[in-house]
């Protein structure tokens, strides 16, 4: 039973990474609140956590070298968490706009860190289950919260944003059934030496950045 909350939890990690868009049903509400201000700015606090993203996935490099594993998957959770509160606190656009950023880096964090946590606990056969459903958590958990936000908005748009509290749900199964590892935090600090890519995964890489961009 341990084994299984341990591979639930770390799984629950890839449940909200692709959730930053679930808030998009709130628009026509905050269109009528955010009055004068142009639908295109207001429709960019949906998009705009990509922004955020990008920033930690760039930065990923020198983040880990300040902090482990761990400390950034609580970050990130806290940080994810905490940015549902931020509307119902303040609901001003610009309070609004920096949050989804932060929010953008939380999931960052978390991005690398979700992936890279299944390779280091599981081998072999298990390791391919594990990241084959890893992918369908993302898609279960977009599903999941959207459903929420459904729920949520019939009290305000603001409160929609509460479906991101989910985070602290995530963070109390890490927390409890993820054991701290030493082991994995070597191993993921000895991952930041890998070589370098050869000239083929490189060609390999952009084109399937070239196809990801035309997608």
């Amino acid at each position: 039973m341990k084994k299984i909350m341990e591979k639930v939890s770390i799984l629950a990690l890839s449940f909200i990474l692709t959730t930053s868009f679930s808030i998009s049903s709130a628009q026509s509400a905050m269109f009528a609140y955010y009055k004068g201000i142009p639908h295109s700015m207001i429709e960019l606090l949906v998009s705009l956590p990509s922004a955020g993203i990008m920033v930690s996935l760039i930065f990923n490099k020198w983040i880990g070298r300040l902090f482990s594993e761990r400390q950034m998957i609580v970050t990130g959770l806290v940080a994810y968490a905490l940015c549902g509160f931020i509307p119902l606190i303040s609901p001003a656009y610009p309070v609004v706009f920096l949050s989804r950023i932060i929010f953008g880096m939380a999931v960052g964090l978390l991005n690398v860190s979700a992936i890279a946590i299944i390779s280091e606990r599981y081998k072999g056969k298990e390791r391919v289950q594990t990241l084959g459903i890893r992918g369908s958590a993302e898609v279960v958990g977009t599903a999941v919260l959207t459903f929420g936000v459904s729920l949520l908005i019939r009290f305000s748009w603001q409160a929609a944003f509460l479906v991101y509290t989910f985070g602290l749900v995530v963070l109390a199964l890490y927390l409890l059934f993820v054991p701290y590892d030493k082991a994995s935090e070597k191993q993921h600090e000895q991952s930041e030496l890998t070589p370098k890519l050869s000239s083929h995964d490189w060609q390999l890489s952009l084109a399937f950045a070239f196809v990801a961009g035309v997608i």
